[in-house]
């Protein structure tokens, strides 16, 4: 009886460690990479190349430096960071239920209950020269057109927004988000312009 208990037991680690802690999601993620313009060069601290738009598949369990250039303009440096989201939490609790707690320690050591942050990075460039803005920006009444000719900027209030861009298509979430076509604008507490978000 004991060895049979014995020999089950084997038996539950080795497909715990074949595969139990992909049941759910998957040790890796597919991470999109937008610009505004399309056309920048993207890399990545792993080494990986790309133009955008452009995807890597990516592990969860990493973080990763990101850097865009375009001739004509400025250079972006961010940063993509590995969190336990809700989705990352649900994947474990399915995992605890699929293969136990070995399955939940796999999960941890693999990054399987992780998700990568921001997904999908969207970033608008700044021209380099403002002298060239008209050539290559869109529109200055566009929120493309603003951030690309750094009209737009952190800490602007929504009354100097609606008179650069005019008014949004849509105010949400008790007028903390502004949209405009794809792009959504983000305000703080005092009114002030926080960040810019892309609708998936």
């Amino acid at each position: 009886m004991r060895a049979s208990a014995v020999t089950s037991l084997v038996m539950a680690v080795g497909m715990v460690v074949s595969g139990c802690a992909t049941v759910t999601r998957g040790t890796t993620e597919t991470v999109a990479i937008q610009s505004e313009p399309d056309g920048a060069k993207v890399e990545l601290s792993s080494g990986q190349t790309c133009i955008t738009p452009c995807s890597f598949e990516l592990k969860r369990k990493n973080d990763y430096l990101v850097f865009l250039r375009k001739d004509g303009f400025q250079p972006v440096e961010m940063q993509i960071e590995s969190r336990i989201a809700g989705a990352g939490v649900a994947g474990m609790a399915g995992n605890v239920l699929a293969g136990g707690i070995i399955s939940l320690g796999i999960d941890a050591a693999t990054g399987a209950s992780g998700s990568l942050k921001p997904n999908p990075v969207h970033v608008h460039l700044v021209v380099a020269d403002p002298a060239q803005a008209d050539s290559l920006c869109a529109a200055p009444g566009t929120v493309p057109g603003a951030i690309c000719r750094n009209l737009l900027r952190v800490g602007a209030s929504t009354g100097e927004i609606e008179q650069l861009l005019g008014p949004p298509q849509e105010r949400r979430k008790e007028d903390r988000e502004w949209q405009y076509g794809h792009d959504t604008l983000v305000f703080d507490e005092a009114g002030r312009f926080a960040s810019t978000i892309v609708a998936r």
